[in-house]
């Protein structure tokens, strides 16, 4: 039976460790509440992957699909961090119409930009004449910004971690120990 590697989480970032002894069943890694994100994703495998990689760093997320759906929980709910991604329905083609602005927008509107570090994790970083990058950092005021090809697993959680350890920021029913 071949072994696998298992993940253990640190302050600062997920470290992997070699395989050794089991841990007794009735035994449950504690993990450190560290916060509540919102993952604003209408493709099923990415939010997926970005909730699963959260969750076993101590995050509890709330993913939503659509502008509306966003829009909406935005103005009910606080969050530590948000992802977003620009495309949020694939019959939008222009960059310039693209729904996640408008979910940026509305972070920006509110105030919650001070509090609420934004990524921005697109398939689409832009050309040479619309570079969605510095449009996101500048006019949208997100705090980062990757390209779903290049995207490190590591360097997104790390990024997070830093982000909402760096605010310390605390909310009713934040999901923070």
């Amino acid at each position: 039976m071949k072994k696998r590697n298992t993940t253990s989480k640190t302050k600062d970032k997920p470290v992997t460790k070699k395989p050794g002894k089991k841990r007794p069943a009735d035994k449950k890694t504690i993990t450190k509440k560290r916060g509540k994100v919102l993952v604003v994703e209408d493709n099923s495998q990415w939010s997926n992957r970005l909730k699963a990689a959260l969750e076993e760093n101590g995050f509890y997320v709330i993913i939503k699909k659509t502008r509306a759906e966003a829009l909406e929980t935005l103005g009910k709910e606080n969050f530590h961090f948000a992802t977003v991604d620009l495309q949020l329905d694939e019959s939008t083609l222009d960059d310039k119409k693209f729904e996640g602005w408008d979910v940026m927008k509305k972070v920006f509107d509110v105030g919650a930009d001070r509090l609420m570090p934004i990524l921005v994790l697109t398939g689409f970083p832009g050309d040479e004449e619309n570079d969605n990058r510095v449009k996101a950092l500048r006019e949208y005021k997100a705090t980062f910004f990757m390209e779903k090809s290049k995207f490190d697993q590591e360097k997104f959680i790390n990024t997070v971690i830093k982000a909402v350890e760096s605010r310390s920021l605390r909310f009713k029913d934040d999901h923070t120990a």
